[in-house]
Protein backbone atom coordinates (compact mmCIF):
# COMPACT_ATOMS: atom_id res chain seq x y z
CA UNK A 1 0.00 0.00 0.00
CA UNK A 2 1.15 3.55 -0.74
CA UNK A 3 -0.96 6.57 0.22
CA UNK A 4 -3.99 4.28 0.55
CA UNK A 5 -3.43 2.97 -2.99
CA UNK A 6 -2.37 -0.55 -3.88
CA UNK A 7 0.95 -0.68 -5.70
CA UNK A 8 2.21 -3.63 -7.73
CA UNK A 9 5.99 -3.85 -7.26
CA UNK A 10 8.12 -6.11 -9.46
CA UNK A 11 11.66 -6.75 -10.65
CA UNK A 12 12.66 -6.57 -14.30
CA UNK A 13 15.72 -7.24 -16.43
CA UNK A 14 16.99 -5.84 -19.72
CA UNK A 15 19.23 -8.48 -21.36
CA UNK A 16 21.57 -8.57 -24.33
CA UNK A 17 20.96 -11.76 -26.35
CA UNK A 18 22.77 -10.39 -29.40
CA UNK A 19 26.26 -11.04 -30.72
CA UNK A 20 27.68 -7.60 -29.98
CA UNK A 21 27.69 -5.06 -27.16
CA UNK A 22 24.77 -2.75 -26.53
CA UNK A 23 26.81 0.39 -25.80
CA UNK A 24 25.86 4.03 -25.37
CA UNK A 25 28.21 7.00 -25.10
CA UNK A 26 27.28 10.28 -23.32
CA UNK A 27 28.12 13.33 -25.41
CA UNK A 28 27.60 17.06 -25.38
CA UNK A 29 25.16 18.19 -28.02
CA UNK A 30 21.79 19.67 -28.88
CA UNK A 31 18.43 17.94 -28.77
CA UNK A 32 18.12 17.20 -25.05
CA UNK A 33 16.51 19.13 -22.21
CA UNK A 34 18.54 21.38 -19.95
CA UNK A 35 20.68 19.34 -17.55
CA UNK A 36 20.52 16.19 -19.70
CA UNK A 37 23.21 14.63 -21.89
CA UNK A 38 22.94 13.39 -25.46
CA UNK A 39 23.31 9.63 -25.92
CA UNK A 40 24.94 8.07 -28.97
CA UNK A 41 24.76 4.33 -29.59
CA UNK A 42 28.10 2.79 -30.51
CA UNK A 43 27.49 0.16 -33.20
CA UNK A 44 30.60 -2.02 -33.51
CA UNK A 45 31.47 -3.16 -37.03
CA UNK A 46 32.10 -6.81 -37.89
CA UNK A 47 35.52 -6.34 -39.48
CA UNK A 48 36.07 -9.92 -40.70
CA UNK A 49 32.41 -10.69 -41.46
CA UNK A 50 32.25 -13.80 -39.29
CA UNK A 51 28.97 -12.81 -37.63
CA UNK A 52 30.54 -12.63 -34.17
CA UNK A 53 31.88 -9.86 -31.98
CA UNK A 54 35.61 -10.21 -31.45
CA UNK A 55 36.74 -7.66 -28.89
CA UNK A 56 40.36 -7.66 -30.07
CA UNK A 57 39.44 -7.24 -33.76
CA UNK A 58 36.10 -5.43 -33.99
CA UNK A 59 37.14 -2.06 -32.61
CA UNK A 60 35.73 0.25 -35.25
CA UNK A 61 32.36 1.65 -34.26
CA UNK A 62 29.76 3.92 -35.80
CA UNK A 63 28.04 6.42 -33.47
CA UNK A 64 24.37 7.27 -34.02
CA UNK A 65 22.30 9.64 -31.91
CA UNK A 66 19.79 7.65 -29.88
CA UNK A 67 18.22 9.92 -27.27
CA UNK A 68 19.16 11.50 -23.98
CA UNK A 69 20.26 10.60 -20.47
CA UNK A 70 19.37 12.19 -17.13
CA UNK A 71 20.66 12.20 -13.58
CA UNK A 72 18.37 10.03 -11.42
CA UNK A 73 18.43 11.59 -7.93
CA UNK A 74 16.96 8.57 -6.13
CA UNK A 75 19.48 6.19 -7.73
CA UNK A 76 22.40 8.63 -7.53
CA UNK A 77 23.62 8.02 -11.08
CA UNK A 78 22.83 8.68 -14.74
CA UNK A 79 20.07 6.83 -16.60
CA UNK A 80 19.34 6.39 -20.30
CA UNK A 81 15.85 7.80 -20.92
CA UNK A 82 13.07 5.65 -22.35
CA UNK A 83 14.73 2.29 -21.73
CA UNK A 84 11.52 0.40 -20.92
CA UNK A 85 7.75 0.63 -20.48
CA UNK A 86 5.44 -1.34 -18.14
CA UNK A 87 1.68 -1.87 -18.22
CA UNK A 88 -1.08 -4.16 -16.92
CA UNK A 89 -3.95 -5.78 -18.84
CA UNK A 90 -6.50 -8.56 -18.39
CA UNK A 91 -5.84 -11.89 -20.17
CA UNK A 92 -7.08 -11.72 -23.74
CA UNK A 93 -7.83 -7.98 -23.53
CA UNK A 94 -5.59 -5.23 -24.88
CA UNK A 95 -7.11 -2.49 -22.71
CA UNK A 96 -4.41 -0.96 -20.52
CA UNK A 97 -5.48 -0.79 -16.86
CA UNK A 98 -2.42 1.06 -15.58
CA UNK A 99 0.96 1.92 -17.05
CA UNK A 100 4.38 3.41 -16.42
CA UNK A 101 5.87 4.79 -19.60
CA UNK A 102 9.44 5.66 -20.53
CA UNK A 103 11.25 4.12 -17.57
CA UNK A 104 14.93 5.07 -17.49
CA UNK A 105 17.73 2.57 -16.82
CA UNK A 106 21.40 2.75 -15.93
CA UNK A 107 22.67 0.19 -18.45
CA UNK A 108 25.31 -2.06 -16.87
CA UNK A 109 26.28 -5.72 -16.49
CA UNK A 110 24.57 -6.99 -13.33
CA UNK A 111 23.46 -10.57 -14.03
CA UNK A 112 25.22 -13.11 -16.26
CA UNK A 113 22.83 -15.15 -18.40
CA UNK A 114 22.97 -18.98 -18.28
CA UNK A 115 25.52 -20.52 -20.64
CA UNK A 116 27.57 -17.34 -20.93
CA UNK A 117 31.32 -17.39 -20.32
CA UNK A 118 32.18 -13.86 -21.43
CA UNK A 119 33.02 -11.46 -18.60
CA UNK A 120 31.08 -8.27 -18.05
CA UNK A 121 32.50 -4.93 -19.15
CA UNK A 122 30.06 -2.21 -18.15
CA UNK A 123 29.60 -1.02 -14.59
CA UNK A 124 29.76 2.75 -14.24
CA UNK A 125 26.77 5.05 -14.75
CA UNK A 126 28.36 8.46 -14.52
CA UNK A 127 27.86 11.61 -16.54
CA UNK A 128 30.74 10.95 -18.92
CA UNK A 129 31.33 7.16 -18.91
CA UNK A 130 29.92 4.80 -21.49
CA UNK A 131 27.11 2.47 -20.40
CA UNK A 132 25.95 -0.80 -21.88
CA UNK A 133 25.27 -4.50 -21.80
CA UNK A 134 27.84 -7.13 -22.77
CA UNK A 135 26.44 -10.03 -24.85
CA UNK A 136 25.09 -12.61 -22.39
CA UNK A 137 24.51 -10.12 -19.58
CA UNK A 138 21.46 -8.38 -18.15
CA UNK A 139 20.72 -5.29 -16.10
CA UNK A 140 18.43 -6.15 -13.17
CA UNK A 141 16.21 -3.60 -11.46
CA UNK A 142 14.80 -5.04 -8.26
CA UNK A 143 11.23 -4.56 -7.07
CA UNK A 144 12.05 -2.17 -4.23
CA UNK A 145 13.76 0.43 -6.45
CA UNK A 146 12.00 3.63 -7.59
CA UNK A 147 9.86 3.30 -10.76
CA UNK A 148 9.62 -0.52 -10.41
CA UNK A 149 5.90 -0.40 -9.68
CA UNK A 150 2.46 0.21 -11.09
CA UNK A 151 -0.27 1.97 -9.12
CA UNK A 152 -3.40 -0.20 -9.29
CA UNK A 153 -6.82 1.34 -9.99
CA UNK A 154 -8.96 1.52 -6.85
CA UNK A 155 -11.67 -0.51 -8.56
CA UNK A 156 -9.37 -3.34 -9.67
CA UNK A 157 -10.97 -6.63 -8.63
CA UNK A 158 -9.07 -9.71 -7.56
CA UNK A 159 -8.05 -12.03 -10.38
CA UNK A 160 -5.38 -12.87 -12.93
CA UNK A 161 -3.74 -10.06 -14.85
CA UNK A 162 -0.92 -9.70 -17.38
CA UNK A 163 2.16 -7.67 -16.49
CA UNK A 164 3.92 -6.45 -19.64
CA UNK A 165 7.40 -5.06 -20.20
CA UNK A 166 8.74 -3.56 -23.43
CA UNK A 167 12.41 -2.70 -23.83
CA UNK A 168 13.42 0.23 -26.07
CA UNK A 169 9.77 1.24 -26.62
CA UNK A 170 10.72 4.17 -28.87
CA UNK A 171 12.95 2.04 -31.11
CA UNK A 172 15.84 4.39 -30.38
CA UNK A 173 18.55 1.73 -30.64
CA UNK A 174 19.74 -0.48 -33.47
CA UNK A 175 19.44 -4.19 -32.61
CA UNK A 176 20.17 -7.45 -34.41
CA UNK A 177 16.63 -8.60 -33.48
CA UNK A 178 13.93 -5.98 -32.98
CA UNK A 179 11.24 -8.59 -32.24
CA UNK A 180 12.39 -9.90 -28.85
CA UNK A 181 11.90 -6.77 -26.74
CA UNK A 182 8.49 -7.64 -25.28
CA UNK A 183 7.75 -9.94 -22.36
CA UNK A 184 4.67 -10.71 -20.29
CA UNK A 185 4.02 -12.49 -17.00
CA UNK A 186 0.68 -13.59 -15.51
CA UNK A 187 0.08 -12.43 -11.95
CA UNK A 188 -2.74 -13.26 -9.55
CA UNK A 189 -3.83 -10.29 -7.44
CA UNK A 190 -6.00 -10.88 -4.37
CA UNK A 191 -6.30 -7.78 -2.20
CA UNK A 192 -2.72 -7.00 -1.17
CA UNK A 193 -1.48 -10.50 -2.00
CA UNK A 194 0.33 -11.40 -5.22
CA UNK A 195 1.09 -14.78 -6.79
CA UNK A 196 2.49 -15.69 -10.19
CA UNK A 197 -0.03 -17.34 -12.50
CA UNK A 198 0.25 -19.69 -15.46
CA UNK A 199 2.20 -17.88 -18.17
CA UNK A 200 0.02 -19.23 -20.98
CA UNK A 201 -2.88 -17.12 -19.69
CA UNK A 202 -1.13 -14.10 -21.17
CA UNK A 203 0.53 -15.69 -24.21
Amino acid sequence: MRNDRRVLQFSSTLSNFGVGPMEVVPRAGKGCARGQRRVDQAVYQDENGNGRYDKALDRRRVLRQSGCMSYHPTHYHWHVNGSARYWLTRPGDAEVLTRRAKVSFCLRDISQLPGTSRGGVYGACTRDRRQGLTPGWGDVYQWFLPDQSLTLPRSLAGGTYCLHQLADPQRAFTESDENDNASVRAVRIDGTQLRYGASDRCG
